[in-house]
């Protein structure tokens, strides 16, 4: 025969510990601290949702700022090509316009009544040619409203007063887009287009005539 017996083990200080921890949280249990607690639970789910809506936020946000920079970065890119085709490149290559050439000029002898008086007719007519635009005095290129080139012309050589004088650069010729107040302004790419200018002015251009009596 065995004697029965039990076992007793006295408890440990983690068990008391633990023990009395759990008292605690079911006297903390109560049904308005539980609604409470509940409550913040809401909270915290509500506040987790506004962080997962501000990080998708913040991801489109990313996107339209990679974009806008992308966008940034062509129209940076577009204004250098066009500064430089448009503002550097034109004092690099020869411009043609028109100057003042020798004026065509013939005379006319009208006979009178009297013999010993004659009359001489000098007829005038100004003759345009093509002149190289002299690149040393052109100190500024812009574009124009129209997106023409103009060119900012310092006239006085000896770089006193400055007589600023624009000048247009038209891609050919063209009469319809012609300055038809000031001639000189008009300049062209090319020495053809600038021939056909001449021509075109050398053609509307009226004849002068200066007439003197001649005593024999």
């Amino acid at each position: 025969m065995y004697e029965e017996w039990d076992y007793y083990c006295e408890p440990s200080l983690a068990d008391e510990i633990f023990g009395e921890a759990e008292q605690k949280l079911r006297k903390a249990l109560k049904p308005d601290i539980k609604k409470e607690m509940e409550e913040k639970d809401k909270e915290i789910s509500r506040l987790d949702e506004i962080v997962q809506e501000l990080r998708s936020e913040n991801i489109e946000l990313r996107d339209k700022y990679n974009q806008a920079s992308t966008k940034v970065n062509e129209i940076e890119k577009n204004i250098k090509n066009q500064f430089l085709e448009t503002i550097v490149a034109p004092f690099c290559k020869p411009y043609f316009s028109i100057r003042s050439g020798n004026s065509v000029e013939r005379k006319e002898t009208i006979k009178t009544d009297d013999p010993d008086i004659e009359v001489i007719k000098t007829i005038y007519k100004s003759k345009y040619i093509v002149d190289e635009v002299n690149m040393k005095y052109i100190f500024r290129a812009k574009i124009s409203d129209e997106n023409s080139i103009l060119f900012e012309y310092n006239s006085n050589k000896e770089g006193g007063w400055m007589d600023t004088r624009k000048l247009i650069l038209h891609e050919s010729f063209d009469e319809s887009k012609l300055d038809k107040k000031w001639q000189y302004k008009n300049v062209f790419e090319n020495i053809e287009d600038a021939q056909k200018y001449a021509d075109y002015l050398n053609d509307k251009e009226e004849e002068r005539t200066y007439s003197e009596i001649k005593m024999n």
